[in-house]
């Protein structure tokens, strides 16, 4: 269920950014997106484990934090609203709507968007979820030094994130800065 709210929500947001923002403003607008799910990736498992001392259902309780957002959301966002939205808004356009998806995705820069989208996302994704298997069970390490892996590499992907927009406004095109970003992401898989 998490999972399938994280890709309902996702996508929204980084539309909403492009929507709102254009250029340099935009990858800043963006990077800060990063830089707060990097600080939350930092400071969730902190929280979590002081909670986990006190009872172990207590970590559960963050995820609470989810309804004034979502409240403040509802009630500050306007949601633009096209013809094209409205008429898919009753549900009827739904059919139409998956065709089109899956017509683009058959385009062969489409195609590829979506897996360099992709690519790094399954990979943090796979980190996140072995890191801690890996250092306890494989190297010997303590929880606390699994945590303490899991925050560095989500206060580097805050501290990385939060530059996207001056990195974004000193090329003339991104096809360079995402060409090396990706090749320095794929340099440290092969590294681990």
């Amino acid at each position: 269920l998490q999972g399938i709210g994280f890709a309902g929500i996702a996508p929204t947001i980084i539309t909403m950014v492009g929507d709102f923002y254009t250029g340099a403003v935009e990858a800043t607008a963006q990077g800060l997106r990063f830089s707060s799910s990097g600080l939350s990736g930092a400071l969730f498992p902190l929280l979590s484990g002081l909670l986990v001392t006190v009872g172990w259902q207590y970590p559960f309780f963050l995820y609470l934090l989810a309804l004034p957002i979502a409240v403040v959301t509802y009630l500050w966002l306007d949601e633009p609203v096209t013809e094209e939205s409205a008429a898919r808004a009753d549900g009827s356009g739904v059919g139409s709507y998956a065709r089109e998806v899956l017509a683009l995705v058959r385009h062969r820069r489409v195609f590829a968007f979506v897996v360099a989208r992709g690519l790094p996302v399954v990979v943090w994704i796979g980190f996140m979820t072995y890191v801690s298997i890996i250092v306890v069970q494989f190297l010997d390490g303590t929880p606390g030094e699994a945590g303490l892996l899991v925050g560095a590499g989500s206060l580097a992907f805050a501290s990385s994130g939060s530059q996207a927009g001056r990195v974004a406004a000193y090329f003339d095109h991104l096809l360079v800065p995402l060409v090396g970003a990706n090749l320095s992401l794929g340099s440290r898989i092969l590294a681990v």
